[in-house]
């Protein structure tokens, strides 16, 4: 497989993951996507009072205050 060309970061630091960003993650990865994009659990990503967060690069498109439902309306 060819590197991703959309990776989705989903922060997984303590503030996140006290807002269901585990779940979150999970849905990313249960989502039926596209073999480029890659979802990825990630550190902290400095918007801890908006989480849960992801965020999805190259686009640099920001995701906050996700919840496991909000992602089948993203993807």
């Amino acid at each position: 497989m060819s590197d991703p060309k959309r990776t989705v970061l989903v922060c997984q630091n303590c503030t996140c993951l006290s807002r269901q960003a585990d779940k979150v993650l999970a849905s990313f990865k249960a989502a039926d996507l596209p073999e480029d994009v890659e979802i990825v659990p990630s550190g902290c990503l400095g918007q801890c009072n908006m989480g849960a967060n992801a965020r999805i690069v190259p686009e640099e498109t920001w995701y906050c205050r996700l919840t496991p439902e909000d992602v089948e309306k993203i993807v």
